[in-house]
């Protein structure tokens, strides 16, 4: 669950559902009468604060008649202020785009007129927004600069609101002691200003953060010190966070009973106040608990009272895991007719969430493109016309490119989750079949015509995926037009590949990559979409032309596109690069290195022992020089070849065997090699599975 954040964005009147219409009308009865001056316009402001929770529609219409007196009569901070707040309401209502856009008009009028309390609130508003749309980078970017300046203003409610929503945005990035570090500083101000309920809700993310480092004891330190303070105000709500997070660390010490117990007082604080969501929540997990005690009657009893109401709230993910849970009950007991039935259920449902989730995926990679849009052309406004335009054409250019890029990469997710989902289910459905139902003979073959149907589904779906992916490796034409005498053994393991082979031209020189991903298969296949388009970015796009320099750039890409949370995504990997006018060859290397067979020689190259992505080095890579003569041979491999399991006595292959396989087949004709080193790799393999993605690319020089 991400950490609540203080959205503290805008601070015209104090709120209260109780006087709000009081207000509202007092307000209109002013307006109503009031001279076209400043005053008004911070009263329709006020008025648009007032109901923009309640009526978003005319908030909107006082916020742009405040915005036009403002600009008639020359107001600068109304006018800022009405941008402000209406970006307020905009962000809201999932407008994220826009609501940049007007923040950033804010932004030079607070600067001018040197309003710093505005403009904090403004750097603040940036930084909720991007919190929203995951740019966490850019969410922690405006908070600093939001905490500064209240620093220096002494705005100690911002301070204390912004120091948390600091807490919340490290805690996301798992920085946990920076996260810790801020929610301590925000803790500070909370005594200061007395702001008890606030310290208790800090207890809770810390405690959090210790469970999620795994310091349960120390967890569970703080998650008492906020129950202490929540008693002090009777808030039943924030009983039910306490009772499940207590829940969660008994269940995670083994102590079952103690955790139905606290889940027990949360189902009971959740019906006292009707949250619905929260009940079933409470449904499900003691019916978990229950089945973990291995006590199914209580087990049904309570995953049936959350079912219907997880179904009828439309929590997809809750139904997941109830159906799961209930296949699991029945499985218990023997029952297998009903076991069988939940678990279709389950994969049914799962299926149905990956692809929402891609769709989403998909969706919030097009509202991060335009997001950075609206900021990049915010930005270009003080530049030359001509300059602006050139650059957005080219920027839009690239994210034209780059949203293709995505769009094959989600088609490409989406079918191979739902083949793999489908293989799932038809490997279980045999397994049961053939261990646990004992169905009749016409009903076995019945079942097995199905899970015959579904495996022809799942072949044509990967194969189809297969050919998305293959149009974006180099093509043997292109390679053969820039490198004549080659050959490629390219090997999936699943079909789809981690390893990649990626060519490109630019101006008088000649790019080829050789390269594994972090993974294979599913996650491979997603990687290598991605490695791609950074490589093409850099050399395209960006205009870097030395190896070193491109992997550099890709590495910083990964690191800060998706290793956010401390993944290590990437690639080992080879660029080439043949500057085809002086036939000089260079490249760069990530943890593989290629080798030269010169006149019956083996010529080990030099390489970098870091991937392009997260490692313990941070330094540049390195640009090393071929020294290339007549008739030597250049081979590029991963390591799926050397990693392979077989022979007599099932061991690897080995990089040396590799090495002196490759020496033994370069006096032959350079497109015989690759066939030779595949008979070789299936008779080593023999009945044992493939275990990597295999790539070995050799060149006659």
């Amino acid at each position: 669950m991400r950490s609540f954040i203080y959205i503290a964005l805008f601070l015209f009147i104090c709120h209260s559902s109780v006087s709000q219409n009081k207000k509202e009308d007092s307000l209109k009865k002013i307006i109503a009468t009031a001279p076209n001056d400043t005053t008004k316009v911070k009263n329709l402001l006020s008025l648009a604060n007032v109901v923009m929770r309640t009526k978003v529609e005319e908030s909107k219409k006082y916020c742009t008649e405040a915005l036009e007196l403002a600009e008639k009569i020359k107001y600068l901070k109304g006018i800022a202020n009405a941008n402000n707040l209406s970006a307020i309401i905009l962000f809201q209502n999932g407008a994220y785009a826009e609501a940049i856009e007007l923040n950033r008009k804010a932004i030079p009028i607070q600067l001018k007129i040197k309003d710093d309390f505005g403009l904090s609130r403004s750097y603040n508003n940036l930084g909720n927004i991007n919190y929203m749309t995951f740019n966490i980078d850019s969410s922690i970017h405006y908070f600093v600069l939001a905490a500064k300046i209240a620093e220096r203003i002494q705005d100690t409610t911002a301070m204390k609101n912004l120091y948390h929503n600091l807490g919340a945005v490290n805690k996301e990035k798992k920085n946990y002691e920076k996260a810790i570090e801020f929610y301590f500083k925000a803790m500070r101000l909370n005594t200061i200003v007395g702001d008890r309920a606030a310290s208790a809700d800090t207890y809770v993310n810390i405690s959090n953060i210790y469970v999620s480092k795994g310091k349960d004891t120390i967890a569970l330190k703080y998650l008492d010190t906020a129950f202490v303070i929540y008693k002090e105000f009777n808030d039943s709500l924030h009983y039910i966070d306490i009772y499940s997070n207590y829940s969660t660390i008994y269940e995670k010490w083994g102590q079952l009973e103690r955790s139905l117990a606290n889940l027990k007082m949360a189902l009971r604080y959740s019906l006292s106040l009707n949250i619905e969501e929260s009940i079933v929540y409470c449904y499900q997990s003691m019916g978990e608990t229950y089945r973990n005690l291995n006590d199914t009657k209580e087990a049904e009893r309570y995953l049936f009272m959350a079912l219907p109401l997880a179904q009828k709230m439309d929590l997809k993910g809750c139904v997941k895991s109830i159906y799961r849970s209930l296949y699991l009950v029945y499985k218990y007991k023997n029952d297998y007719k009903n076991a069988v039935i939940y678990n279709e259920k389950y994969v049914a449902i799962k299926d149905s969430i990956d692809q929402q989730v891609y769709s989403e995926k998909m969706l919030e990679v097009e509202t991060k493109f335009d997001l950075e849009r609206k900021e990049k052309e915010i930005a270009l406004l003080n530049k030359d016309k001509k300059v602006q335009e050139a650059e957005l054409d080219k920027k839009k250019g690239w994210i034209g490119f780059f949203i293709v890029l995505i769009g094959a990469f989600v088609l490409l997710s989406v079918i191979i989750i739902r083949s793999n989902v489908n293989r799932k289910k038809a490997n279980k459905l045999l397994s049961q079949l053939n261990n646990d139902l004992h169905l009749s003979k016409n009903e076995i073959e019945t079942q097995k015509h199905i899970v015959e149907e579904k495996q022809k589904e799942i072949i044509d779906s990967i194969n189809y995926a297969k050919r998305i992916q293959s149009t974006l490796l180099a093509h043997a034409d292109f390679l053969k037009a820039n490198i004549p005498n080659n050959f490629v053994l390219f090997k999936p393991k699943d079909i789809v590949s981690g390893d990649f082979y990626w060519a490109a031209e630019h101006g008088d020189k000649f790019y080829l990559a050789v390269c594994d991903s972090t993974g294979h298969g599913v996650p491979g296949a997603f990687m290598s979409l991605l490695n791609i388009g950074f490589l093409s970015e850099a050399i395209k796009e960006r205009n870097i032309t030395e190896p070193h320099m491109v992997f550099n750039y890709v590495r910083q890409r990964l690191i800060d596109g998706i290793s956010r949370d401390g993944q290590k995504d990437g690639f080992d990997g080879i660029l080439l690069c043949l500057d085809k006018r002086t036939k000089k060859m260079s490249y760069s290397a990530a943890h593989n290195a290629p080798i030269i067979i010169r006149n019956g020689e083996i010529l080990e190259l030099q390489k970098d022992k870091m991937p392009v992505g997260i490692g313990e080095r941070k330094e540049s890579f390195t640009l090393f020089e071929i020294d290339h003569k007549p008739d030597d041979s250049l081979y590029l491999y991963t390591d799926g070849y050397a990693d392979q399991f077989g022979g007599p006595k099932g061991k690897k292959f080995l990089y040396k065997r590799l090495v002196d396989l490759l020496k033994t087949i370069s006096p032959d004709d350079i497109h015989q090699r690759g066939n030779k080193l595949n008979l070789k790799f299936e008779e080593w393999k023999g009945t044992l599975e493939q275990v990597d993605d295999v790539l070995v690319i050799g060149i006659k020089i």
